[in-house]
C-alpha cells in the first residue's frame, strides 16, 4: 500500500474500495499501474537527488585533495634550493 493510505481515514478507504469494486477490471488495473509508476518515479527522483548530493560531496573532497597536493608540491619546489644547501 502507498504511504498516503496510512494517513487517510478508514471510512474514506472503504469508500475508495467500494468505488473500485464498481469499476471494470481493466480500469482498476490501469489505475494500479499508474500508481505503481508514480511511486517508482518518485523513488527514482529521491535517489537521484541523494546520489547527486553524494557525488557533489565526493567531488568537493577530491578537489580539496588536489588543491592540498598542489600546495604541498609548490612548497617543496620553493624549498628545494634550501634543502640542497643543507645536504
Amino acid at each position: 500500500m502507498l504511504l498516503a493510505d496510512a494517513l487517510t481515514p478508514s471510512s474514506r478507504l472503504q469508500d475508495v474500495d467500494e468505488a473500485l469494486k464498481r469499476l471494470p477490471q481493466d480500469v482498476v488495473d490501469a489505475r494500479n499501474q499508474r500508481l505503481k509508476r508514480a511511486c517508482d518515479i518518485n523513488m527514482k527522483v529521491r535517489c537521484a537527488v541523494l546520489c547527486a548530493a553524494l557525488c557533489c560531496a565526493a567531488l568537493r573532497c577530491v578537489l580539496r585533495c588536489a588543491v592540498l597536493c598542489s600546495a604541498v608540491r609548490s612548497c617543496w619546489a620553493v624549498g628545494a634550493p634550501a634543502r640542497q644547501q643543507w645536504s
